[in-house]
């Protein structure tokens, strides 16, 4: 009797948590797609791109409804934002990260050689290995095994910093959403961050005009129609144990159940390379 032997599928591999002293290190550099703290400024030292509630890019879908459930027991339970946009399908706009669209999500591009300001408590660096099917694995079913057989929306907010470092051969894809509670509209779009760049999140509260969402488990979508690669290595800066727990600063959930649709964006110009 033979038998054939198949390779696991990688979902998400995470790396070691090292803490950031942002005391000693108040600022990050973007060493090509690489965030490292600093003492100083290196490099071009940017500034956090500012609100700006007028932004309304990506897939616009309106009259959606939300509502909240409870999920989990104990010390593990928490709440969960379940959304219907009220469409068979849900598309996300693929668009290349620029310094242009990031702000309309609230998020900051870092190009490679310059530098933010960063302080913050209980910060930790983790390098993860996403693969292409990581969106299939659900992090809302107590079983980390059960596997879901679409790929369906996954989005959160949370009041701690978060940096997303695209420094694989290929893209990283950051899935992002502006939701405004009060219009019941969503805008909703895929980020392809250029190898080398990184997206920075600063902490994120309640707004009673919109909130800007993210999810990461799209992440190695590019790895889409190549053959010889499946995963891809990214970097993240995120709270450590205690903030990501705590009340005031802990995730804040989202799901919508029906497939969603991410293409890849049309290819780099000059223009999309700022």
């Amino acid at each position: 009797m033979s038998f054939t032997w198949f390779n696991a599928v990688l979902f998400i591999l995470d790396g070691q948590e090292v803490p950031i002293d942002t005391t000693a290190n108040p600022f990050i550099y973007n060493d090509n797609g690489r965030a490292t703290p600093m003492p100083a400024p290196r490099g071009t030292l940017i500034q956090v791109s500012p609100d700006d509630p007028s932004l309304r890019l990506g897939q616009q879908y309106s009259n959606i409804k939300s509502s909240l459930e409870q999920m989990g027991e104990g010390q593990w339970a928490y709440d969960l934002v379940e959304f219907d946009f009220g469409v068979p399908q849900v598309v996300y706009e693929p668009m290349w990260a620029t310094k242009e669209n990031t702000p309309a999500f609230g998020m900051t591009l870092l190009h490679s050689g310059e530098s933010i300001a960063f302080q913050y408590d209980g910060i930790v660096t983790c390098q993860y290995e996403y693969g292409a099917f990581a969106a299939y694995q659900s992090p809302y079913i107590t079983n980390s095994h059960d596997l879901l057989p679409i790929n369906a929306t996954d989005l959160e907010y949370h009041a701690f910093p978060h940096f997303f470092c695209s420094q694989d051969s290929l893209p990283l894809v950051t899935t992002v959403a502006r939701w405004r509670p009060s219009e019941r509209a969503i805008w909703l779009a895929d980020l392809w961050v250029q190898p080398g760049d990184c997206l920075f999140v600063p902490p994120k509260a309640t707004r009673s005009d919109y909130i800007d969402m993210h999810g990461n488990r799209n992440s190695a979508h590019a790895c889409f129609g190549s053959a010889d690669k499946l995963s891809l290595t990214t970097q993240t800066i995120l709270g450590n144990d205690q903030v990501f727990s705590a009340y005031a600063t802990k995730p804040h959930y989202h799901e919508e159940k029906h497939p969603t649709v991410h293409a890849t964006p049309a290819p780099l110009t000059a223009a999309s390379r700022r």
